[in-house]
């Protein structure tokens, strides 16, 4: 892989959306993605897992994963997704769909990720 392949591999984004919505990954995630809401509601299905997801809430989407989200709000609805390739292991069966706490330190570090929402060195870093 080389460097531009590298630094694409990683996503920093803030998703809005003004009504509700349906997203299709039957297909499967292209990548592994931390979440976390800021404004409205989350459901995301796949075969073994029904996951609901409320503000302030951080959930695990794992590479390769086939699920469905939907997405509720009275008006606009707003989340963090953050895109990354690598995992400490290849073999990524073992996990599953699903929430994350979020301690003070887990808090500080995501609020750290997403205040700066470009692919640099010092967000892969974190």
């Amino acid at each position: 892989m080389n460097e531009l392949q590298f630094f694409k591999a990683f996503g920093f984004y803030e998703l809005r959306y003004t009504h509700d919505r349906h997203n299709d990954l039957t297909g499967g995630s292209p990548a592994h993605f931390l979440g976390c809401l800021s404004v409205g509601q989350a459901t995301l299905v796949s075969a073994d897992v029904r996951l609901e997801a409320a503000p302030g809430e951080l959930f695990y989407i794992p590479k390769g994963c086939r699920y469905h989200s939907y997405w509720r709000g009275e008006g606009e609805i707003r989340f963090y997704s953050i895109r990354f390739p690598a995992f400490p292991s290849e073999r990524t069966g073992g996990y599953r769909l699903q929430k994350l706490p979020l301690d003070a330190e887990g808090s500080r570090l995501f609020a750290a990720l997403t205040a700066d929402l470009r692919v640099t060195t010092a967000q892969i870093g974190l």
